[in-house]
């Protein structure tokens, strides 16, 4: 009896591109990342070992402090009797038992306050349904569309990092002298590159906010205006915080990244990002300085963006640190004291990472 080979998000690619001739790296990322054979979908790892990255999702102390930052946003607010967290692309819900846990603590029981996760993985989701399911505070966290008319504090870590990119070289000083990065199969099957004419609109878009030098490439997330347009409709009123990483534009023209920012990666390791599509995580710096223009497009009354370190110290951290200090045998303070400057300081991800704010 002949088995039925298992369909993969690579047949899938690969019938895409026979039937085009070839496909945009926008496309064979969106599809690698989401298809529901992709990676998101199927075989997302998060964490430290056998995971392919690690997120500050995973520390205590972050969601700790972001808890705080939710309870204060209420007072902001002013103390309404109803609250409603939104986090998007929740991972495993390390961050939203977390910042459950600390609101159990730091909200008057008056309040009725919830966790909606928005989430585009049945992976994921079923992770942390599971996860759910065993915290005391779990009944609190549900998986349905927020309500658009209930105070909201939204929370976004590492999310925009994995929107689409549309990839882009730059040719000549001209403001049609772009080329779009296309991916095509190679005689013995491989995937590969293929560079041709940009349209007018994307080259439009290039040459607006990729101030870089002939030869060199960049990227850019051309859904960001729609993912806004979609966040300011999760409540109202919203206050809004994104983590991650990313370039500016100044960045982009002083060629630090002369070949743009795009990687793949595989437990903790980076590969090539055409290899094992499905199999990899994908992921290109986010150009805040277009993050900011697409935030305020959509109506965002305020977009302020700072480095990681300093929001996370404005908002407690130091303060959730010397709590568990105090009560931490010397083993387990050195563990805290790590994750304190991972998260804070320069060398880690204090300064490569930050935060945008926003305000609806």
């Amino acid at each position: 009896m002949t088995r039925m080979k298992t369909r993969t998000v690579q047949d899938v690619l690969r019938e895409s591109i026979r039937e085009q001739g070839c496909i945009s790296f926008y496309e064979f990322m969106d599809i690698a990342l989401y298809h529901n054979l992709g990676y998101y979908q199927r075989c997302v790892a998060i964490g430290r070992e056998g995971a392919d990255f690690y997120t500050s999702a995973q520390s205590r102390l972050f969601s700790a402090t972001l808890g705080r930052y939710v309870a204060r946003c209420w007072k902001d607010f002013g103390e309404p009797s109803a609250l409603q967290v939104v986090e998007l692309g929740a991972g495993q819900g390390e961050l939203a038992l977390g910042v459950c846990r600390a609101l159990e603590q730091r909200l008057p029981t008056s309040v009725q306050w919830s966790y909606c996760i928005v989430d585009v993985s049945h992976k994921l989701r079923a992770i942390q349904q599971a996860s759910a399911r065993d915290a005391k505070w779990g009944s609190r966290i549900r998986w349905s569309n927020p309500q658009p008319d209930v105070p909201t504090v939204l929370i976004a870590n590492e999310v925009l990092d994995a929107l689409p990119v549309e990839r882009l070289r730059r040719t000549g000083t001209g403001p049609r002298d772009w080329e779009r990065a296309h991916v095509c199969e190679s005689k013995d099957g491989a995937f590969c590159w293929m560079w041709a004419a940009a349209s007018d609109e994307l080259a439009a878009l290039a040459a607006r906010w990729l101030p870089i030098q002939p030869g060199q490439i960049a990227e850019i997330a051309p859904d960001v205006a729609s993912f806004f347009a979609r966040c300011c409709t999760y409540g109202a009123p919203i206050k809004a915080v994104f983590f991650d990483y990313g370039i500016s534009t100044q960045e982009w023209s002083e060629g630090v990244r002369p070949n743009g920012t795009l990687r793949a990666f595989s437990q903790h390791r980076i590969v090539h990002p055409l290899e094992n599509p499905g199999d990899v995580d994908l992921t290109a710096d986010v150009h805040w300085d277009y993050v900011v223009h697409a935030a305020r497009l959509s109506g965002c009354r305020c977009a302020t963006l700072l480095p990681q370190g300093n929001f996370l110290l404005r908002e407690g951290i130091a303060e959730e640190l010397q709590a568990r200090a105090d009560a931490a045998a010397p083993g387990q303070y050195t563990r805290w004291v790590g994750e304190f400057k991972q998260l804070v300081l320069p060398g880690g991800m204090g300064e490569r990472f930050c935060v945008l704010e926003c305000e609806w």
